[in-house]
């Protein structure tokens, strides 16, 4: 998966001690990182804001990879949110997109999302997931209106990028 000119993208053990800092910062309970074999593991966080600065309200592509055994994905609305964010409402029903060479269910849902200032926003996000017979990858986009706008050509890359091993 490649990630677009000054974009930041997180892995594997980076990914894990990252997510480990910010829940500390914000003083939420550690959701510490899945044990090997786990039925969801995070693949990759690509931000536009460098880690370790305040995120504000930047867009975010969350990569999630998901054992269809024992987390069986389904596609309906609410396995779709379950698969990207169970707080967000539905925006519109999910509809089949193609990219990467597979096909993808792809729902659009809205989140109210607050920092730790106080300050809230509302966050559109587009959670894309596609099905193998032992796997299911979930894509997980959020960002503003308007920064759907402004970024599209790299959330498409990003999407057009991702690669099936």
């Amino acid at each position: 998966m490649a990630k677009p000119e000054g974009w930041f993208m997180l892995t594997g053990d980076a990914l894990r001690e990252r997510v480990e800092e910010e829940a500390q910062r914000l003083g939420t309970p550690s959701v510490g990182s899945p044990p090997e074999g786990a039925p969801n593991q995070l693949l990759a966080r690509i931000t536009r804001y460098a880690p370790g600065s305040a995120p504000g309200p930047n867009p975010t592509i969350v990569v999630t990879r998901f054992d269809v055994q024992r987390l069986p994905p389904g596609t309906t609305e609410s396995d779709l949110l379950r698969m990207g964010t169970s707080s967000a409402s539905v925006a519109s029903s999910p509809t089949r997109v193609a990219f990467g060479g597979r096909g993808w269910q792809k729902l659009t849902a809205m989140r109210e999302v607050s920092r730790p200032d106080g300050v809230s926003m509302e966050a559109m996000q587009e959670i894309y997931v596609t099905l193998d017979q032992d796997w299911a990858l979930g894509v997980v986009i959020s960002a503003t209106r308007r920064q759907f706008v402004e970024y599209r050509a790299a959330f498409d890359a990003v999407l057009s990028s991702i690669t099936f091993k």
